[in-house]
């Protein structure tokens, strides 16, 4: 027994750890568990794809990345980290000016372009993965288990899976993006 309250000690220190507000903080490895590819595979994933339905953009984008990651090789599937070809897009895009490094080969508009072909491929992957939210047994059990009404998340994820999630349990607690 607690001397100042009365109650048993055990009661305090459950009832002090539902009180206790939290933080958690999530990365791409969350969505794995749902079937999402993560930033090293969802590149080749989400081309992949593209691939099967529009064989002419993405072969804009085997292009770019043939031409940034000369050890590129379709065949190979060593495509790169989606950030790190992202990052080199930008920074392509950034110095692509007669102050720097013009290039005819990739001018601003091809560039600009292979960009969107590339974000749209991916967006359209991962939705297409969420429809199929059928491998969220995981992050549903933990959810289920482990989150609590006072809970706030970060989350670095391309992906809607944890927010998913959360609303599918949404009946428990309510939440809003910030």
């Amino acid at each position: 027994m607690n001397k100042s309250s009365g109650k048993p000690k055990d009661e305090e220190n459950s009832k002090a750890k539902r009180s206790r507000r939290r933080v958690l903080i999530f990365g791409a490895g969350v969505s794995a568990s749902c079937g999402i590819a993560v930033a090293k595979d969802i590149l080749r994933e989400a081309v992949g794809h593209l691939a099967q339905q529009d064989s002419d953009r993405a072969k804009r984008v085997h292009r770019l990345l043939k031409y940034l990651y000369p050890g590129f090789q379709r065949p190979a599937l060593n495509y790169p980290n989606i950030e790190d070809f992202l990052n080199l897009l930008e920074m392509a895009k950034l110095f692509n000016s007669e102050e720097f490094m013009k290039s005819d080969l990739w001018p601003q508009e091809k560039l600009e372009e292979v960009e969107r072909v590339t974000l749209k491929a991916v967006t359209d992957y991962i939705w297409k993965r969420m429809q199929e939210f059928r491998g969220g047994a995981a992050l549903r059990t933990f959810v289920g288990e482990f989150v609590q009404a006072s809970d706030t998340f970060i989350t670095f994820n391309w992906d809607l899976t944890l927010e998913r999630t959360l609303w599918d349990d949404s009946n428990r607690m309510a939440f809003w993006y910030t």
